[in-house]
């Protein structure tokens, strides 16, 4: 189930990127097990989610469904405030589990965007993962929209 951050809850301790900066209504918080793409956290577009990686096998799963064809953004920002090693991962699949955009791979970027086409009632799913123990239990940030 989806719980909206209200107050300065995380605000205070978390300062996701300056491309999308954490306020009072930082967005969702992610809901675990998310560790599959059958167990998928649901979002709409535009939706912020908060997440964290728990441990070193976890593994989030994000399922959007577009209404229209067209070129969409996909955000991912975290602030580790150091040199994260291997870093984060995000992959986009769609709905039969084949990646088609590896939006990082063992980025240490700090905030990032890329770009992927999207057909009409596509559905697709965001994979974040991590090979390096120094995120875990670091906030990170994922959003879509369309361009």
């Amino acid at each position: 189930m989806r719980s909206k951050i209200s107050g300065l809850v995380l605000a205070a301790s978390l300062m996701v990127s300056a491309m999308i900066p954490v306020t009072a209504d930082a967005g969702i918080i992610e809901s675990e097990p998310n560790n599959s793409r059958k167990a998928a956290e649901e979002l709409a577009l535009a939706d912020k989610v908060l997440g964290v990686m728990n441990d070193a096998d976890d593994v989030d799963y994000y399922k959007i469904k577009v209404e229209k064809a067209g070129k969409y953004k996909i955000y991912f920002s975290h602030e580790t405030g150091e040199d994260t090693g291997d870093g984060w991962n995000v992959e986009v699949m769609n709905a039969k589990g084949k990646t088609f955009k590896n939006g990082l791979e063992n980025s240490i970027e700090i905030s990032k965007s890329f770009h992927v086409n999207l057909k009409k009632n596509q559905t697709i799913y965001i994979k974040v993962t991590t090979d390096e123990d120094k995120v875990l239990s670091q906030p990170y940030m994922v959003k879509v929209v369309k361009e």
